[in-house]
């Protein structure tokens, strides 16, 4: 019996869109999945950098510490080989060189790396989805101005905890877009 191929195609098309649909839904949610670890390692951090200005500033005023400075140490605990510094930046210098802000930081740039493998492969997107797909990337361009947050702390308390607020909010909102986009798919 001869097949025919144009028939045999046509039989197969429907298969291979869905199989196409399907990837790239992966490919979105797996993104996503990405995004929200890195959020999280990126408030994370902020937390720590947060916490270190605010007692900065209570123990400069003798509201927190006694000795109106910061005890660094290597380990995490208070004994042990350490520097007393009365400054932020030097305390903050201190927190950006420690272990605990490397290895937040090395997780943050692996969820990065994974984000831009899964966005890489939603460029051939089918244009039904093509709409989700660009809410991806705008979510993950929200995402990286919050991990400025992180790597860069700059401006006073006040503006930096402002600063943080709004970028986190905007990326949570840009990731509830994916969302919304996906369910009238």
């Amino acid at each position: 019996m001869k097949t025919n191929k144009s028939l045999l195609l046509l039989l197969t098309l429907p298969f291979f869109v869905m199989s196409c649909k399907k990837n790239v839904s992966h490919e979105i949610t797996m993104a996503k999945i990405h995004m929200l670890n890195e959020a999280q390692l990126i408030e994370m951090d902020c937390g720590h950098i947060h916490d270190f200005w605010r007692t900065t500033i209570n123990a400069r005023y003798g509201a927190y510490v006694d000795r109106k400075g910061w005890w660094i140490s290597e380990s995490s605990s208070r004994g042990g080989d350490g520097v007393f510094v009365c400054d932020f930046n030097e305390a903050l210098s201190y927190y950006l060189r420690g272990e605990q802000h490397k290895y937040l930081t090395e997780q943050i740039d692996a969820y990065q790396d994974s984000c831009k493998f899964y966005i890489a492969k939603l460029k051939d997107a089918k244009s039904s989805q093509q709409k989700a797909c660009e809410q991806v990337r705008i979510a993950y361009r929200a995402l990286q101005s919050y991990e400025q947050c992180s790597s860069d702390p700059t401006g006073s308390l006040m503006t930096y905890t402002r600063d943080c607020n709004e970028k986190q909010s905007r990326f949570i909102d840009e990731y509830r877009e994916i969302d919304n986009i996906l369910e009238f798919e």
